[in-house]
């Protein structure tokens, strides 16, 4: 077996931040045996700290989404002029931010880390065709759930008898506003044909009209992602959607949603973008839709409709992420990366 690799981590996200976890805190703690991960940064007083002395004896650097930042230059440098291997890992399109984005100001040295850095790791093939014109070494290292913390539940088992109450939901942070006020028309239409039929459950994040309805539970606090697996199980979802605004940050971003909706036994409805059209079987493992409230009030209506075609859309996207995402199924990515970099350091 070769060497153990030591590589640090470099970040300034709260380690319970969703893309910290699912990017490398979840894979590296897999990969254990093969991967000793050193976290480099640790939070003091609303301050970011180096709290690793021994840089010279790692393998392997990784710097990750917005790290890049006038405070943690000289730190950068150091470790560029050091000759070890160094990747730049992100799950989202960073140098495409709004104007009044926080991070806009320090777009130019984003740019120039990922240029600068030996590979770049990202999601999706169209976040690796976006970052080609920074960086020609780039690998897909496609989000993977983890086993431990999904597919609890069997979704071949109907929940209730066919008379039930059938519940439709949403789960993401306030950064999606936009995003559900593409469908809110589309919600009150399904709330007003089907009534006391169908209730409506929202996990940090609810298109405003909907606040005020009586068939509508919103819970605000968008938990950590240690607790949101069991969260978003526990919301008893018959239907989940994830609208997307059609833009090019969107367009590269990952099917994350359609991974735990599926996870969960969750029948799913999604924007017709590449996050899900590149992953989605239309009709089989989830509904692809154009943004228009028409096509999505008639995807949801379907579902609500027949319980044994929701049902069975459920199972069938259960199984194919359980088969094809997972750690299990992926991990082994992650590590033939990793091993084939660390193996050019000095």
């Amino acid at each position: 077996m070769p060497n153990k690799i030591k590589a640090a981590c470099f970040s300034l996200d709260p380690p319970h931040e969703g893309c910290a976890v699912i990017r490398l805190i979840n894979p590296l703690a897999r990969l254990a045996d093969e991967i000793e991960a050193y976290w480099a940064i640790e939070w003091r007083n609303d301050v970011p700290v180096t709290r690793m002395e021994d840089l010279a004896g790692m393998d392997l650097f990784i710097f990750t989404r917005m790290f890049a930042h006038p405070y943690t230059q000289p730190l950068i440098e150091q470790i560029l002029d050091s000759g070890k291997p160094t990747i730049y890992e992100t799950d989202d399109l960073l140098t495409d931010l709004p104007s009044d984005s926080v991070y806009t100001p320090y777009r130019n040295l984003l740019c120039e880390l990922i240029s600068r850095c030996s590979a770049v790791t990202v999601s999706t093939e169209e976040l690796r065709k976006a970052y080609l014109r920074y960086n020609r070494n780039i690998y897909i290292l496609p989000n993977l759930l983890n086993e431990k913390c999904w597919f609890a539940d069997d979704p071949a088992q109907e929940r209730g008898t066919g008379n039930r109450v059938i519940t439709i939901g949403y789960a993401g942070s306030t950064s999606h506003r936009d995003d559900l006020a593409l469908v809110e028309e589309a919600l009150l239409q399904i709330a007003d044909k089907w009534k006391e039929r169908v209730t409506f459950k929202f996990l940090g994040c609810a298109p405003p009209k909907f606040r005020q309805c009586t068939n509508v539970v919103v819970h605000d606090a968008f938990v950590g992602y240690g607790k949101y697996p069991s969260a978003l199980g526990s919301l008893g979802l018959d239907i989940g959607i994830a609208p997307l605004v059609d833009n090019p940050f969107n367009r590269c971003k990952s099917n994350q949603k359609w991974l735990e909706y599926s996870a969960c036994g969750i029948a799913g409805v999604y924007s017709d973008l590449p996050p899900y059209s590149d992953s989605v079987v239309n009709g089989r493992t989830g509904i692809l839709v154009a943004n228009t409230t028409e096509a999505w009030f008639q995807a949801i209506d379907s579902l609500v409709a027949n319980k044994q075609g929701r049902t069975a859309m459920a199972k069938a996207a259960y199984d194919e992420v359980r088969k094809r995402f997972t750690f299990g199924a992926g991990i082994q990515q992650y590590l033939d990366v990793y091993r084939k970099l660390a193996a050019n350091r000095a």
